[in-house]
């Protein structure tokens, strides 16, 4: 995982800017951003001389980017090579920290609960069985537990306590007299909506069950959303989702996951992190299935 410090300076560079620039903070290493200069200029000057039919974040940016400069009748920003670094740079952060946090929590969820665990081995290796032993994106696709366990992982464990977003228009509040006005800014707190025992009933317990097509489809859409819902969500939660499920099979394939004398009953969340991760790690003991 990344370390505390490097999240800081992220953090304080997005919502405290000036201060950043005038306390001289580097949000990354030299090397760091040399290297991802490095690459994502490569690919998109390889891109630039041959046609690439890839359908990836650097491609619609590329798109973006020649779009704007030859019509400049639309409202879109200007945009260079920089900017598309840059933006490359956040996918990878966004889905690197808090995958990362949230693979921990559901590995120490389902080691409380072996019948999760077992259902999902189960599952592993039967649609394994059907696509020869190959970890791919269809493979995954099939996997409709695993997918269940980690929509139930990002519920209890959202990496985001809270979201904004600003009013587009007037707005009633249905069966009320109460309008939110336009260009208000509206909080959103994902850590209670998904707590709310009137979507989740007792949601402190983990349970895959939840995210059936039968229960997911019987609950509001919007009571759902570790990654936001509408036009602004986040664009890395496939990205961040199968990252998870994959790692997970990996692991599971390999090794049984167990508590230990040092597993804590409940986990408890850092008090001096941005995105939610567990205080002090997470102690649990892997065993080799081959063993």
């Amino acid at each position: 995982m990344l370390g505390s410090h490097f999240i800081y300076h992220v953090f304080v560079g997005c919502f405290f800017p000036r201060l950043h620039r005038l306390l001289g903070i580097a949000v990354a290493k030299e090397r760091v951003k040399n290297f991802f200069q490095t690459v994502v200029h490569q690919i998109i000057n390889y891109r630039k001389v041959n046609k690439s039919d890839n359908k990836d974040c650097i491609q619609t940016l590329i798109e973006l980017k020649e779009e704007s400069s030859l019509d400049h009748s639309k409202n879109i920003p200007e945009i260079d090579d920089n900017f598309i670094v840059a933006q490359s740079f956040i996918f990878f952060l966004a889905g690197f920290e808090s995958p990362g946090n949230v693979l921990a929590c559901t590995l120490y969820e389902i080691a409380k609960q072996p019948h999760i665990q077992e259902s999902l081995c189960q599952e592993i290796q039967t649609v394994l069985g059907r696509h020869g032993g190959e970890v791919s994106f269809d493979a995954l696709q099939e996997m409709k537990y695993l997918r269940q366990v980690v929509s139930e992982a990002l519920r209890k464990y959202t990496p985001l306590t809270l979201i904004f977003r600003r009013c587009t228009k007037d707005y009633t509040i249905p069966d009320t007299s109460t309008v939110i006005q336009k260009g208000t800014l509206v909080l959103i707190p994902l850590r209670s909506i998904h707590e709310d025992p009137d979507y989740y009933p007792d949601p402190e317990t983990f349970d895959p069950e939840r995210f059936s097509d039968e229960n997911s489809a019987s609950r509001h859409n919007a009571a759902y959303m570790p990654f936001g819902v509408g036009p602004r969500f986040c664009p890395a939660v496939l990205y961040s989702h199968m990252k998870i499920r994959t790692a997970l099979v990996h692991i599971l394939r390999q090794f049984e996951v167990c508590v230990n004398s040092e597993t804590p009953a409940c986990l408890q969340p850092s008090s001096l992190a941005f995105l939610m991760a567990p205080k002090n790690g997470i102690p649990l003991s892997f065993k080799n299935r081959q063993s």
